[in-house]
C-alpha cells in the first residue's frame, strides 16, 4: 500500500513539475499577443536599458512627407551614443498606465531613468473617459500577470459605459456646448478646428482627476525606490489657436497645465521638467481637423535634442 501511495505521490509530482513548464512556455507565448509592450519592458530591463521613455503615439507618429521617420525614443538613442535608450509607447498610453509601469520597474532589479510625458490632452474627456482608453486588461497582466487567464470581467456594462462617454458634457467658459459624441469620431464630420481645441485642451479638469493623482503617485513612487526621472511636457500647437482667437484660451490652458505643475512643485522635481508646451509653432505640428501633439521629423528631433541636453545638464540626473 505504501508502494502504490508513493508511485502516486511521485506522479502527481511529475505531473505538476511538467504542468508548470508547460504552463510557463504557454504564458510566454500568449503573452507576446495579449501584451508585447509589457515584454518588451522586460527585454529592456534584462539589457539593462538606462534611459526609458513612456510615450504615447506622440513618440512615434510620423507625418506622411517625413523623409526621417524614427519615433523621438530613436532619435533620443542616435543623440545619446554612450547610453542604452529604449521606450515602451502605445496609442492613448498616459499617467494611469505609466504609473503601473513605474510600479513595475520598482519591483526589478534595474532602475532605468523614465522619461514622463506630460500631455494636457490626456485630461481631455475622449481620452480620459475612453472606455477602450482605461486599460484595465494591461493594468492587470502587469500586475498579476500569472493569473492572467482568470481575468474575465463578465459583469461589465460595455453599452452602457459607452453611452455615457459619448453624453459626457462639454464646457466653454462654463457654458454647456453639446456632448463628446458631437466632438470626437467620425472625424470626417468634423470642419472646425476651434471646436477641437476647446475640446482637447480647455475642459473644467478637478485637482483631484485620476491623471493628475496617477501622476502624483508616479514620482512618489519613482522616489520610494531610486527611479531617476525626467518629466517634459509635450508641445502643443498654441499658435494655431492663437490664431483662431477662441476665447479663454491661453487663461483655460494655463489652469489645466498648471494641475500638473503644482504636483511638480510638490515633489520639489523643477529641475527635472523640461517645459516644451509653448516651443513650437504649428509648422511643426501633423494632423487634418483636430489637434494634437503629433510632430512631424524637424518637431520630433526638436524635443529629442532638448531631451538629450536636459539629460546630459540636469544635477538631479547626473
Amino acid at each position: 500500500m505504501r508502494a502504490f501511495l508513493l508511485k502516486i505521490s511521485l506522479f502527481l509530482i511529475l505531473f505538476a513539475l511538467v504542468a508548470g513548464v508547460f504552463d510557463t512556455l504557454y504564458f510566454k507565448v500568449r503573452m507576446e499577443t495579449l501584451y508585447p509592450e509589457l515584454v518588451h519592458l522586460d527585454k529592456l530591463l534584462e539589457e539593462e536599458v538606462e534611459v526609458i521613455l513612456l510615450g504615447s503615439s506622440v513618440n512615434r507618429y510620423t507625418d506622411s512627407l517625413d523623409t526621417d521617420k524614427r519615433s523621438i525614443d530613436a532619435m533620443l538613442a542616435d543623440l545619446l551614443p554612450e547610453r542604452k535608450v529604449g521606450a515602451i509607447s502605445h496609442t492613448a498610453y498616459h499617467m494611469d498606465i505609466f504609473l503601473e509601469l513605474a510600479r513595475y520597474i520598482s519591483r526589478q532589479d534595474h532602475k532605468p531613468l523614465l522619461i514622463i510625458p506630460i500631455n494636457v490632452r490626456t485630461l481631455c474627456p475622449a481620452w480620459d473617459l475612453r472606455p477602450t482608453y482605461q486599460f484595465t486588461f494591461e493594468k492587470h497582466l502587469i500586475n498579476n500577470a500569472h493569473l492572467f487567464r482568470r481575468f474575465i470581467d463578465m459583469n461589465k456594462d460595455v453599452e452602457k459605459e459607452l453611452q455615457d462617454f459619448k453624453e459626457y458634457p462639454v464646457y466653454h467658459q462654463q457654458r454647456l456646448i453639446g456632448q463628446l459624441q458631437e466632438f470626437t469620431a467620425p472625424y470626417a464630420k468634423l470642419t472646425d478646428p476651434t471646436k477641437g481645441f476647446i475640446f482637447h485642451y480647455l475642459q473644467p479638469i478637478s485637482p483631484d482627476n485620476q491623471k493628475i493623482v496617477s501622476f502624483e503617485n508616479l514620482l512618489s513612487n519613482c522616489e520610494e525606490h531610486g527611479i531617476p526621472y525626467l518629466i517634459y511636457f509635450t508641445p502643443l500647437d498654441y499658435t494655431s489657436a492663437e490664431a483662431l482667437q477662441i476665447p479663454g484660451f491661453q487663461e483655460g490652458l494655463a489652469t489645466n497645465l498648471s494641475l500638473f505643475e503644482e504636483v511638480i512643485q510638490l515633489h520639489e522635481a523643477e529641475d527635472r521638467t523640461l517645459d516644451l508646451s509653448f516651443s513650437l509653432d504649428s509648422a511643426y505640428f501633423s494632423y487634418p481637423i483636430l489637434p494634437n501633439e503629433h510632430l512631424t521629423q524637424a518637431g520630433r528631433m526638436f524635443v529629442a535634442a532638448h531631451l538629450r541636453d536636459k539629460i546630459n545638464t540636469a544635477k538631479a540626473l547626473n
